[in-house]
C-alpha cells in the first residue's frame, strides 16, 4: 500500500525545522515508523509565514504557488484552483495500482480535482474533513448584504463538495459534527468506512531558559496565562482581555501573548501586566508552556470551533494546562464533563473578570493529573495516528 497524501496550509519539518507538525505531519511520522509508503503533494507557499520556501524533499511533490497576503482574499481563491488544476494533470503522469488517496479539506477545489481523477481511475479516497467550508464564511460580517454576496461567490464550493464527499470512498473526520456535515452533502448515513480522528500531538519535550534563545523572565509572583497563535481580532477575542486589562484590577495576572497575524500592531504599546513576544519557536513556546498556569483560546464561537475542539485547545492539553475559553459545543462538554471548564462568555468583559477573580484565589490546583489523563487517552498523536493508518489499510485492502 502506498498513501498520497493531498494537503495545504501545513508546516513541515524540511522547510521549517522549528515549526509544530500538524495532521499530515503525524501520518507522515507514523509511516515511516510501520514503513508505509507515501507522497504528500502540496505547494511551495509556507500559509503560516506568507512566504515561499524552496527546500525539497523526496517524498513530497512540491506545486509551484502564486502565494497570497490575506487567507480570504480573491488572490487566495484563484491560488487555490490553480493548485487543484496543476494537481489534476500532473496525477495523469502517474500509476497509481496500489495506492490510496487522502485528500485534506478544506481545501474544496483540490479535493474536487483529485476527486474526478480517483472517479476516473476507480481509486479508492479517503476525504479528511478538517473545517466546514464554504460555510464558515457565511456569517463572519454583521452586514447581511455582504454576507448575501459571499454566499454567491462561494456558491461554486458548495457544488465541488456535493461531488467531493458523494464520491468518497470514506470521509474521516475530527468531530462528530464536522462528520455529518460531510454526510449531508454525501446525502447517506454513516457506514463503517467512515471515521472520527481527533487532531492530535505529540507529548511536547520541555525545556529551560539555557536551552533556548530567549531574553525574557518570566514572573515568579504572577499568575501566568499564555496564548501561542495567530493575533487576529476576528478569530480571537483580544479586544475584551485588553479591556479587562485597562478597565479592571488584573494585578494579580501576567499574559504572555505569543504569535504574528495581522492585527499584531494591538501589542505595539507597551500595556500592564502583558507580554508581547511574537512568533516564537516551538523549544521557546514548551519553555513559557512550563512557566505558566493556564491556556487561553478565547476564540470566537464560530460553528466551525463550537463543532470542533480545535488545535490551541490540545496543544494547551499536550503541555498540562488548564484552559480558559469562550466555546459552546464539543470543547465546553468535554471541559465540563471532566469537571477542568473555565469557561467565560465572549465578549463580555465582567464575566471574564468573574472568572479571573474565581482563578486568583485557586489557581494552584491545576488538575494536571486529569488533564495529562485526557491527553493520554483522547488527543495523543501516537495513538490517534496509529489507529487512522490502520483504519486506511483496512478499506485499502477492500478496495484492491
Amino acid at each position: 500500500m502506498k498513501i498520497n497524501f493531498f494537503v495545504n496550509g501545513e508546516p513541515f519539518n524540511f522547510f521549517d525545522k522549528e515549526a509544530r507538525i500538524h495532521r499530515v505531519g503525524h501520518l507522515i511520522q507514523q509511516c515511516k515508523n510501520s514503513n508505509i509508503e507515501y507522497k504528500v503533494w502540496t505547494s511551495n507557499f509556507y500559509h503560516q509565514k506568507k512566504k515561499f520556501f524552496s527546500e525539497k524533499d523526496k517524498n513530497f511533490e512540491i506545486i509551484k504557488s502564486i502565494g497570497y497576503k490575506k487567507n480570504i482574499s480573491i488572490l487566495r481563491i484563484i491560488d487555490n484552483f490553480l493548485l487543484g488544476i496543476k494537481i489534476y494533470f500532473k496525477l495523469k503522469k502517474g500509476n497509481y495500482k496500489n495506492d490510496i488517496f487522502i485528500c485534506s479539506f478544506p481545501i474544496p477545489e483540490v479535493c474536487f480535482a483529485v476527486s474526478l481523477f480517483c472517479k476516473k481511475r476507480g481509486i479508492p479516497i479517503i476525504i479528511d474533513l478538517r473545517d466546514l467550508w464554504p460555510q464558515v464564511f457565511y456569517n463572519l460580517y454583521q452586514n447581511k448584504i455582504i454576507n448575501i454576496i459571499i454566499k454567491i461567490i462561494f456558491f461554486y464550493q458548495e457544488i465541488m463538495n456535493g461531488f467531493i464527499f458523494k464520491n468518497a470512498t470514506s470521509i474521516f473526520s475530527i468531530t462528530d459534527t464536522f462528520l455529518g456535515y460531510g454526510l449531508k452533502y454525501a446525502k447517506r448515513k454513516i457506514c463503517k468506512n467512515d471515521s472520527i480522528f481527533y487532531l492530535a500531538h505529540s507529548k511536547p519535550t520541555f525545556y529551560e531558559k539555557e536551552d533556548i534563545k530567549i531574553n525574557y523572565n518570566i514572573p515568579e509572583d504572577k499568575i501566568i496565562i499564555c496564548f501561542f497563535g495567530v493575533i487576529n481580532i476576528k478569530k480571537f477575542d483580544f479586544l475584551t482581555l485588553l479591556k479587562a486589562i485597562k478597565n479592571h484590577n488584573t494585578n494579580k495576572f501576567h499574559f504572555i501573548i505569543c504569535g504574528d497575524g495581522d492585527d499584531s500592531n494591538i501589542f505595539d504599546k507597551e500595556i500592564n501586566n502583558v507580554t508581547y513576544l511574537g512568533w516564537l519557536n516551538q523549544k521557546q513556546i514548551s519553555y513559557i508552556a512550563r512557566n505558566s498556569h493556564f491556556g487561553l483560546a478565547h476564540y470566537k464561537p464560530t460553528i466551525d470551533f463550537c463543532s470542533s475542539i480545535p488545535n490551541k485547545i490540545i496543544e494547551y492539553f499536550s503541555y498540562g494546562l488548564p484552559i480558559i475559553h469562550s466555546l459552546k459545543g464539543d470543547t465546553y462538554n468535554l471541559l465540563n464533563n471532566n469537571h477542568i471548564n473555565y469557561y467565560y462568555e465572549y465578549g463580555d468583559i465582567d464575566n471574564f473578570n468573574l472568572l479571573l477573580n474565581k482563578l486568583s484565589k485557586g489557581h494552584k490546583s491545576k488538575n494536571i493529573n486529569k488533564i495529562n489523563k485526557i491527553f493520554a487517552n483522547e488527543f495523543n498523536s501516537n495513538i490517534v495516528y496509529k489507529n487512522y493508518l490502520n483504519k486506511v489499510y483496512e478499506i485499502h485492502k477492500k478496495k484492491i
